[in-house]
């Protein structure tokens, strides 16, 4: 699903990066508040946890690759 957004034409990489994200982000949501049907939990809450726990993986991923490709350069 969020290689969706690439079939876009005439958005800079930076505007398709964005647009990915949202794209995931929904896609994420939408899982934890199914997820939400088997636990005790709302479906706000389960979309959200889902959501963060997702972002941050990301953030970390896209940390440690910005510091291989670094430490690649030098």
């Amino acid at each position: 699903m969020p290689l969706a957004d690439y079939s876009l034409t005439g958005l800079l990489y930076q505007e398709l990066f964005l647009v990915a994200c949202c794209i995931t982000a929904v896609a994420l949501a939408t899982l934890g508040s199914i997820k939400a049907r088997f636990s005790d939990h709302s479906y706000l809450r389960s979309g959200a946890e889902t959501v963060l726990l997702g972002g941050m993986c990301a953030a970390v991923a896209f940390s440690v690759g910005g510091a291989v490709a670094s430490y690649l350069e030098d």
